[in-house]
């Protein structure tokens, strides 16, 4: 592989594929810039034309991402200089039409999964709309969020496909079910029941 070495200023944008207009890139290093300096979580982002062009071809997106970002070496610094591996990688190689987020050893599998959703529901509808720049910029936003989180945490659910969630209730569901049905049937009875209407409605 040709993985080009780290640049010199770090710069947490290399859009070597030029996708980025300099307003969205500047917009985009300055949510990086936050991430890193508050959460000490560097996101870094790589453009690239094609995978081909560094050696990579034949290799899925997965393996090329997981040698860029060892190759860059992305994490932050311990005390005593040792690599605290809570970077990520958002790669996008245009030809292919492929991109990946790669997350540090110390992300668990749970936000693994939170990593693909953000893919999935963030950056590859406006990808299919060929908005790069706003793909990108989605990505990051949400990497962001994420970066809030300690990565020994438990992840936001991965679930559903983006429709309604559930309210929560500490009785649980079937409790909570019944204790609504029977409340709806106080304040039913209460319209039949003139006399006992007051107290029929407050238990409701």
């Amino acid at each position: 592989l040709t993985i080009p070495e780290v640049p010199p200023d770090y710069n947490f944008v290399q859009d070597y594929a030029s996708l980025l207009p300099a307003q969205v890139k500047n917009e985009i290093g300055a949510i990086q810039k936050q991430a890193f300096e508050q959460n000490q979580k560097p996101i870094i982002v790589v453009t690239i034309d094609s995978m081909a062009r560094y050696g990579a071809t034949g290799y899925s997106i997965e393996r090329f991402a997981a040698a860029w970002f060892n190759k860059w070496q992305i994490g932050a610094k311990g005390g005593q200089g040792e690599l605290i591996n809570k970077g990520i990688l958002l790669l996008i190689s245009v030809s292919d039409r492929k991109a990946r987020i790669e997350l540090g050893d110390e992300w668990g599998r749970d936000w693994d999964a939170h990593a693909a959703k953000i893919m999935n529901q963030s950056i590859i509808p406006r990808f299919k709309q060929k908005d790069f720049p706003g793909g990108i910029l989605a990505g990051v936003k949400a990497l962001s969020e994420m970066t809030l989180n300690d990565p020994k945490s438990s992840a936001p659910s991965a679930g559903g496909s983006g429709g309604s969630v559930l309210p929560t209730s500490p009785l649980g569901f079937w409790p909570f079910t019944l204790v609504m049905v029977l409340g709806i049937g106080l304040i039913v009875a209460s319209f039949f029941l003139p006399e006992q209407r007051k107290w029929l409605l407050i238990v409701g």
